[in-house]
């Protein structure tokens, strides 16, 4: 907030807290509770709204023995001339200052109850008077008091905005001011311009993580609001995901109102009855509240009742106490059972060893460095450096009490002005300073995953089985920056913590996109992080917390003058001084152009006023780039490349398109006789020769140890500017030849091998490059069979990160795919079948179910109009009748499913492959199988998997881990073995399957998922109860990693998870994961299911796909 705005804030009226419950003086001792009434903004006069919005709570407190006394914020909204969000942070920061200075409100435990966007309010509340206290290092009493009375948080339809992006169909935040307020179109304007002041709030109330219940209510009845003269509009304005926090001890409630309507809470609801219960568990724990160091959740028990977390995952895995209802009678620890609350009936339930982990010890010191070395010639940016140095201090230590504290700089800038070089110089300067330092390229979602798992590798996080797996390595290396654990002491006696804490920096490189970094941005720890970003809203973006920074400028002329001189080696006279200065003046001051030109001065033995002169005079004897970056800075700059040879300056322009961060040289071991320019290197000898003149002229660098190629973006950027149209097009053409070449060779396009998942990786990036530059451009007319190709390897990237799970990525590699070939379907029908195949695959493995059946539609009529073309069918028309089949089972048609089943396995088996003895159609007899077992023909089903299961064996092996498809048969058969009752026999099938799938497509893939939750079945036939809770949350944490995708398995994995508890006799427990299947239930059936409908396992299995029931 600037000092304007400040002072726009500081003449609104002021707030005051108004005591509305008792009306008359009575005696405090008689009151158990307080609640402070934070009513939307905007909303009518308080004494009206009392007596018809908030009469229930009145009436609450008149009738119940609960005994609270309610505070009411009275505030008014104002047409300030600054900012309307600003206006209400301004009222959350003085509702905190009311609060600490009035010693009533908090003589007793507080409960917020607030509606609309008066939530933000009691959001910017809550997390100020935490940062207030860290800032005061804990000695503040009344802020103290805060944390020790703050009981529970009330949201009435508060909005939750998460994303600095929005969403498409997410309402604007204005629609709610609409509600109450009319304001004018600029000021309207202006808050849709800053909605990401209200995000940040949201943001860092949910990253405080305030352990305390919180009951949030979404609406499902339309509001109707004015927009204008004559205009209205109707709609749900706070919707669920809206709504919701998703903090540790939230519960979520629909209400049947509208907006303005949505804090009278009906007597005799749901929510009126858990609002009640809240109260009287915070009230029967009055005489336990105390000020935590770091404050811990704890179960209240009133009665028949517990207040639980309401965590979508809560902690309650085997490896902790678990503490639910029993009887009040004590118990001995010899009675002790799963399930009981009595403290000496406290019990650790053994979890599986081989799935679950406790917090892992990295192997530290370590270090992941960047791809680049230290730069001997790096010269000045001194201040900087001591800015990073001071700001990054190791040594600062925690504040707050010890509460743990993120630091985070961000160096902004426009490319070449030497961002990643500071960041270098900076790590290699302090690498002592830190027990680890992790560099990640920040480019994309795929490089810094990639990182991710180096990471994880290098400082031992990740077991054999789990080092090709992008979401466990994340998961991993984010649990360990969260509590980064130095070494642990052989043993621990009672009591003595002796924990050893490491040190850590963490370096993003090139973050442009910063909503990439949301899912790999450490909030919750004591640790430094620096950014490199050409994006200057890294240094004070909401979706990067507590980030400071600078933007850096280009080098002054004194600046330019010394770093001329130092790099081309010349001494520093009177005369180099005023040449040099002048040179670096008219390259404006890049310092990659002035390491760069001097590096030609050098080589070509001139004087800096030669080099100016031909500079200056000679236009058709350089080369310029001149490009407007979209942070309106002009970047002008020169690479004088007539000296390199016509090969050197293709292969050049070959890397120019490439990812400049993963470039093997292997690529290059193919000979290209036939290369679109025919200037490129074709034998590895001209290779070598134009490698050299490259490396020579400094344009790109090489790492011998991984023989890879660097080269700069701005490099990339002024290369490809200064190719013609022709050019431009051999040099695509060229680089989608290498990259076909290099592709590892498979069995069969669309394999499932795990074998080539190396190979693949280092191409991938590459792929995904070369498609954004594609796309930048789309109305440039490239040859058509370097579309096709370009098409080709868009499929076999996409399918191969889809096999890693990572369907974000997969899907837009796919779309991009599909829209080539449906702009040239006549000309490639071919590549155009495998596009609507791999989009419909990845329909299906994300349950978009008739999303895949009109996909396996289209992809069935477009491949057989080609296969019909040739003179015998082959295993492409195969495919397309099982993806037919696919499409029927997935639907529940199981008839049809069967009958395309049989036509694919026709097909396939009189195809060369199949007589050959090299392919066996897996898909076909699945489908086939599962569709025999929803028809209950499980004798049928036992056959064909068996049969399967033999052939595989003899082709791999009987530990087969070529691909998921062991894993996936003996998981078929042994849900038969379920229907049967045949339960150990399960077990063990299941078992075998959860070996496969560890040991091909990881242990966060959707299948390792299904097996979790089938394990955790038997697990209650079979024993024990806590091994079934265990393997139920390790599935739940697989898809709730996905839950767009995976809402249906979400919802019924909860249910179960409800069903068991009941056995165990936490009733709480079991009824709020039952409240939360049955809303996740209605998402996925679009309609509203009352509680009066009882839902039943056979509900949320027709909603699951039948391989996961």
């Amino acid at each position: 907030m600037n000092d304007q705005e400040h002072d726009s804030m500081a003449r609104q009226k002021p707030g005051i807290l108004r005591r509305v419950w008792p009306t008359s003086p009575v005696d405090p001792d008689t009151f158990n509770i307080n609640l402070v009434i934070v009513p939307a903004v905007g909303a009518p006069a308080v004494d009206r709204f009392l007596k018809s919005n908030w009469a229930w709570l009145i009436e609450l407190a008149r009738y119940s023995e609960v005994h609270p006394r309610i505070f009411l914020f009275d505030y008014v909204t104002e047409k300030t001339d600054g900012s309307i969000w600003q206006s209400i942070v301004f009222r959350g920061s003085e509702l905190t200052d009311l609060l600490v200075h009035d010693t009533d409100a908090l003589a007793r435990p507080l409960i917020f109850v607030s509606h609309g966007l008066g939530g933000v309010i009691v959001k910017q509340a809550s997390f100020s008077w935490a940062l207030r206290l860290a800032d005061q290092q804990g000695y503040n009493p009344s802020l103290r008091r805060f944390l020790e009375v703050h009981s529970g948080t009330i949201f009435l339809s508060s909005p939750h905005p998460k994303y600095a992006r929005r969403n498409d169909d997410r309402i604007p935040l204005s629609h709610l001011l609409r509600c109450y307020i009319s304001l004018s179109k600029a000021i309207l304007d202006q808050a849709g311009a800053e909605e990401a002041i209200i995000q940040t709030v949201c943001r860092k109330y949910q990253e405080a993580a305030i352990e305390v219940p919180v009951i949030s209510t979404f609406e499902t009845k339309p509001t109707k609001i004015s927009m204008g003269l004559f205009r209205s509009w109707k709609g749900i304005l706070v919707t669920r995901s809206f709504a919701e926090i998703a903090l540790k001890y939230e519960q979520l409630f629909a209400t049947q109102k509208s907006h303005t309507e949505a804090n009278i809470v009906d007597a005799g609801s749901d929510l009126s009855e858990e609002i009640f219960k809240l109260l009287c568990a915070v009230v029967a724990n009055r005489q336990n509240i105390h000020v935590p160091s770091r404050p811990q959740p704890q179960p209240v028990q009133v009665d028949n009742f517990t207040w639980a977390s309401t965590a979508p995952d809560p902690e309650d895995r085997p490896d902790q106490i678990v503490s639910t209802p029993s009887d009040s009678k004590h118990l001995s620890s010899n009675q002790a059972v799963f399930g009981s609350t009595e403290a000496s009936s406290f019990v650790f339930v053994q979890g599986v060893n081989d799935i679950t982990q406790s917090q892992a010890v990295a192997q530290v010191p370590c270090l992941v460095l960047g791809p680049e070395p230290q730069n001997p010639d790096f010269f000045g940016r001194g201040q900087i450096l001591d800015m990073i140095s001071n700001f990054l201090n190791p040594m600062a230590g925690d504040t707050a009490g010890g509460s743990p504290v993120t630091r985070s700089f961000s160096l902004c800038g426009l490319a070449g002005v030497g961002k990643s070089q500071i960041a270098t110089e900076f790590v290699h300067r302090h690498i002592a300073s830190y027990d680890a330092i992790f560099w990640v390229q920040a480019d994309n979602d795929n490089s810094i995953a990639d990182s991710f798992i180096r990471i994880a590798t290098e400082i031992k996080l990740l077991s054999g089985n789990e080092k090709k797996d992008a979401v466990i390595s994340r998961n991993l290396v984010m649990e360990w920056l969260s509590n980064p654990v130095k070494s642990r002491p052989e043993r621990e006696e009672e009591g003595d913590v002796t924990t050893e804490m490491a040190t850590w920096l963490i370096v993003y490189d090139n973050a442009d996109d910063l909503d990439l970094l949301s899912d790999y941005w450490p909030t919750t720890t004591s640790g430094n992080i620096l950014v490199t970003s050409r994006d200057p809203l890294a240094k004070s973006s909401s979706s990067l917390p507590g980030v400071e920074g600078i933007d850096l400028e280009t080098l002054d002329p004194e600046e330019s003058s010394a770093l001329l001189m130092k790099v081309a080696g010349f001494e520093a006279s009177q005369k180099n001084k005023e040449q040099s200065a002048a040179l670096g003046k008219r390259l404006g001051g890049l310092p990659l152009a002035l390491a760069q030109i001097a590096a030609v001065v050098r080589r070509r033995h001139m004087t800096f006023q030669e080099f100016l002169d031909v500079f200056n005079e000679e236009p058709s004897n350089r080369e310029i780039l001149l490009g407007q970056e979209k942070y309106q800075h002009t970047l002008s700059t020169i690479w004088h490349l007539d000296s390199l040879s016509s090969q050197a300056r293709s292969l050049l322009s070959v890397l120019s398109l490439l990812d400049p961060d993963a470039i093997y040289e292997s690529l290059f071991d193919h000979e290209l006789s036939q290369a679109r320019d025919r200037t490129f290197p074709s034998t590895k000898l001209d290779y070598l020769d134009a490698r050299g003149s490259l490396l020579k002229s400094s344009l790109v660098k090489r790492t011998e140890d991984e023989q890879q190629l660097l080269i700069h973006r701005l490099v990339q950027d002024a290369t490809r500017a200064h190719l013609s149209t022709d050019q431009l097009e051999q040099a695509f053409g060229t680089s989608i030849d290498i990259l076909s070449k290099s592709w590892p060779k498979s069995s069969f396009l669309f394999s499932h091998e795990t074998s080539i998942w190396n190979a693949s990786d280092k191409i991938v990036p590459h792929i995904i490059k070369m498609a954004r530059i594609y796309e930048q451009d789309p109305e440039r007319q490239f040859p058509l069979e370097t579309l096709r190709q370009l098409a080709g390897l868009l499929q076999k990237g996409g399918w191969h990160v889809c096999e890693k799970g990572n369907f974000k990525v997969a899907e837009s590699m796919f779309a991009s795919s599909l829209q080539i070939c449906e702009q040239h379907a006549q000309d490639i029908p071919e590549e155009y079948a495998d596009a609507l195949f791999c989009s419909g695959s990845i329909a299906s493995d994300t349950n978009r179910f008739k999303l895949h059946m009109e996909l396996a539609k289209r992809h069935f009529k477009q491949r057989m109009e080609v296969e019909n073309k040739k003179p015998k069918l082959t295993l492409g028309a195969g495919l397309a009748h099982s993806e037919m089949a696919l499409a029927h089972l997935l639907n529940n048609q199981y008839e049809q499913t069967i009958e395309y089943s049989m036509k694919a396995r026709e097909i396939n088996q009189e195809s060369t492959e199949f007589l050959s003895g090299k392919y066996w159609p897996f898909f076909a007899i699945i489908h086939h199988a599962q569709a025999l077992i929803g028809l209950n023909r499980h004798e049928e089903a036992e056959g064909m998997l068996l049969e399967t299961l033999r052939w595989r064996q003899v082709q791999f092996g009987a530990n087969d881990t070529e691909s998921f498809k062991t894993g996936y048969a003996l998981q078929v058969l042994g849900t038969i073995r379920q229907k049967q009752d045949r339960h150990a026999e399960a077990f063990d099938m299941f078992n075998r399957a959860l070996d496969n799938y560890k040991a091909t497509v990881g242990l966060s893939h959707h299948r390792t998922g299904h097996i979790f939750v089938k394990l955790g079945d038997e697990n209650i036939y079979l024993g024990p109860f806590s091994t079934a809770m265990s393997l139920y949350n390790q599935a739940l944490q697989i898809f709730e990693s996905y839950p767009s995708a995976y809402v249906q398995e979400i919802a019924r994995t909860a249910f179960k998870k409800a069903l068991l508890y009941e056995l165990l006799g936490n009733m709480t427990e079991a009824a709020r994961l039952s409240s939360r299947a049955r809303v996740l239930y209605s998402e996925t059936v679009s309609e509203y299911v009352s509680y009066d409908t009882t839902l039943t396992l056979s509900d949320y299995d027709s909603i699951v796909s039948i391989w996961a029931r």
